[in-house]
């Protein structure tokens, strides 16, 4: 007696398909959900100790993300056009897979950091931590 089971290419690159898009959905759901946890720390950043003194609210309101899928913008949270400007100079380049951009688009933005101030660098620590411990749930 010989019982055989027949699975045609086709099947299995459909099932695949499947597999590969809700695969992608996943990984822009986490990035989403780490990008806005990193933005609300950056943007919710006491005005004391390396912090800067958010006088006008410009700065943090230019502090976004947005999430990439093969240079394409496919989530993203911004107060401000000018944070999604800083994300739209490097959205369309040439990258095959997944970003995270978290960008503060203040034209001054750079130089409070370099004075030692805390910009992103909070919501970079955190964005890391939480990718980090998600990949090491999936193994």
């Amino acid at each position: 007696m010989k019982a055989e089971l027949e699975i045609q290419k086709k099947e299995l690159e459909q099932v695949f398909e499947k597999f590969k898009i809700k695969t992608e959905e996943r990984i822009v759901a986490q990035l989403t959900e780490i990008g806005k946890k990193s933005v609300e720390i950056a943007r919710n950043l006491p005005n004391q100790g390396k912090t800067y003194h958010n006088r006008t609210g410009k700065l943090r309101d230019s502090i976004g993300f947005a999430v990439l899928k093969n240079g394409n913008i496919v989530a993203e949270d911004f107060v401000d056009p000018i944070g999604r400007s800083a994300v739209m100079n490097r959205a369309g380049e040439s990258y095959d897979g997944f970003r995270l951009l978290i960008v503060a688009g203040a034209e001054y933005a750079t130089d409070v950091h370099v004075r030692g101030y805390d910009v992103l660098d909070s919501a970079l620590i955190n964005a890391e931590k939480q990718f980090q411990d998600w990949i090491n749930k999936q193994k």
